[in-house]
Formats: C-alpha cells, structure tokens, sequence
C-alpha cells in the first residue's frame, strides 16, 4: 500500500488510494520513514519545477511534435500512470506511543471568495450568449462591485485519526496511510477504534464551512453564494 504509487487499473482519478491503520515501529524503521518523506518532497519539487514546460520529440519517421515535459519525464522513468499524490503524500510518523486512536471519515467543503469582476469573467467563459448565464450575469449588475461571493469546492470524504495522548489531550491529522509510532517489540497496540468500511457510515463529521453564506446559489453556474450580513 505505501509503496502504490502508480494507478492501478479502473482507479478514478481524482482518487487516492488510502489505508487508515496504526503501525508500532522501531527507531531503524521511523528513521527509515523520515528518509522516504525526503526524496517525496524531492520529487514534488522537482514534478512541479517541470510543471508547465514542453519538449520537443522527433519520431523515427522525422515528424516532431512537443509534450509536456514532467508527463515525458516520467514515462522514460517507467512511470507513466504516476499518482502524483499517492507518490508525495508523507508517511506521518508520530513523535511518541498514542494511549488511543480513533479513525473516522470526514467531509468538510472548502469556501473561498471571489469577487465581482472574477464572477464575471467566469461565467462570459460559459458563454454570455445562454440565457440561463445572461440571467446571472443581470443578476451579478445589481450587486456593487467590492462585493464578495463565497464559492464552494466539490466536498470529498477522506479518513483522519483522531490521536488521544496519555496526557488526555488530542490532535487530529490526515490517515490515508497508516500511522507509525515508536514501539519495543511484544508491546501492545494502543487501544484503536478502526474505520467504517461504509464511508457514508459517518462516525463524526467536520463542522461545516459554509454556514456563513446564504442557503440557496447566487449564481447557481458556478457555485457562487452570497455572504450572510
């Protein structure tokens, strides 16, 4: 699971592949960890300097033609099908033994503002000639123009832990691979409360972010609300 970097056949993809778990490891092992979250980072950094680049290929038959140079790249790596998030995301190593970890699935949206002149050019690019986007643009006349609109993000539901310390406090990080924790050998697991396989099988929800804004769309084309006064 940790080392599935690549897409595997029928994978969505817009999804990652996770597996929520809880691993006891010695200090060889964390170290180990921290080594591989360096040369993740290694190859975020060097996909994203590649980001936006072209090269220029010439077939056996003299015909050119250009691809993008961070897809090229890894295809002559063997690494075609590369998940970019499964391949960077950090094996997350606690700093000492949980007394208890509770995995859960979480759902929370993400809100972010635009303002009119973004509004505007973002429905003209759906075509001002519609009448259900020449409506919204009416719409978007009435209102002044430092007025801010809330758009929200599609909302997927991803696993956390929630991680309780002997010193009953708690803290809550992402659980798409399993957790590793300093551990001597024989010593029990934390107490562990594992996740629902079903994810609509909710066992707690994050806050929603979008209570701040109106409850019905603005400009339903592009998911766009007005703020609550």
């Amino acid at each position: 699971m940790i080392t599935q970097i690549d897409y595997e056949d029928g994978q969505i993809g817009n999804e990652a592949v996770i597996l929520p778990g809880l691993i006891g490891a010695s200090d060889e092992l964390l170290a180990l960890a921290e080594v591989v979250n360096g040369h993740k980072d290694a190859v975020r950094k060097a996909l994203m300097a590649l980001k936006g680049q072209t090269v220029e290929l010439t077939s056996a038959q003299g015909r050119t033609r250009r691809a993008q140079a961070d897809q090229h790249t890894l295809t002559r790596l063997g690494h075609a099908r590369l998940h970019r998030l499964q391949a960077w995301r950090h094996i997350p190593v606690l700093s000492a033994r949980p007394a208890a970890v509770w995995f859960a699935w979480s759902e929370s949206k993400k809100v972010y503002r635009i303002d009119c002149a973004e509004a505007r050019r973002r429905l003209e690019a759906l075509g001002a000639d519609q009448p259900h986007i020449a409506w919204q643009l009416e719409k978007l006349s009435g209102l002044k123009p430092d007025t801010p609109l809330g758009v929200i993000g599609r909302a997927r539901p991803h696993a956390r832990a929630n991680i309780f310390w002997p010193d009953k406090q708690m803290m809550q990080v992402r659980a798409s691979l399993p957790l590793f924790y300093p551990a001597r050998p024989g010593e029990p697991l934390p107490e562990l409360t594992p996740i629902a396989e079903d994810r609509q099988k909710r066992t707690k929800r994050s806050q929603r972010r979008d209570t701040h804004l109106q409850p019905d769309p603005f400009l339903p084309s592009i998911h766009a609300y007005t703020y609550l006064q």
